[in-house]
C-alpha cells in the first residue's frame, strides 16, 4: 500500500541535456555522422536515468527512484530511528552523493528529509515537500510501536 508519493523533475539537468542531445542527433543524421548521433543518443540515455526523482513511502519502506527506475534505493522503515526536514548546503550538489555522515539522493533544490538509521548512516532525500514526506515517514514509524 502506498502512503505517500511525490515526483520532482530535474529541469536543471533536463534542459541542458536536451539542448546538447537534440542538435547532435539532428546534425549527425543530416551529415550522416553516426558518431554524432551516438553521442546525442548517449545524452538522451543519461537524461532518461536522471530526469526525475520519485519518492514513495510504502508500508515498510521508503523507495527512491531516479528517472525510468533503473537507479533506485529502498530504505527499510524498521531501520529508521529519526526523521527530520533539513536544508542541504549548495555544495552537496545533485544526484547521488556522499555528504558528511551519509548519502544524499537529490535532483533539484536544497530542501530534503534526513533519515537517521540504527546502523548510524544518514540518508537525505531531496524533496519539494519536506513537511509532507517527514509526516508520512513519521506516521509509518509510529505505526510500528
Amino acid at each position: 500500500m502506498e502512503y505517500y508519493q511525490r515526483t520532482q523533475y530535474g529541469f536543471a539537468l533536463l534542459t541542458p541535456t536536451l539542448l546538447v542531445a537534440v542538435p547532435f542527433i539532428v546534425i549527425g543524421l543530416l551529415a550522416e555522422q553516426p558518431g554524432f548521433v551516438g553521442f546525442g543518443v548517449f545524452f538522451l540515455f543519461l537524461c532518461s536515468l536522471f530526469y526525475r526523482l520519485v519518492v514513495t513511502v510504502r508500508e515498510d519502506v521508503v523507495e527512491i527512484k531516479f528517472g525510468v527506475g533503473l537507479i533506485k534505493k529502498r530504505i527499510k522503515l524498521a531501520e529508521v530511528v529519526a526523521v527530520r526536514p533539513v536544508r542541504n548546503r549548495w555544495w552537496y550538489g545533485w544526484g547521488i552523493r556522499y555528504f558528511p555522515g551519509g548519502y544524499l539522493y537529490n535532483i533539484w533544490g536544497l530542501d530534503a528529509v534526513e533519515l537517521q538509521m540504527k546502523s548510524n548512516p544518514r540518508y537525505r532525500i531531496g524533496t519539494s515537500d519536506p513537511v509532507g514526506l517527514t509526516g508520512a515517514v513519521q506516521a509509518r514509524i509510529a505505526d510500528r510501536y
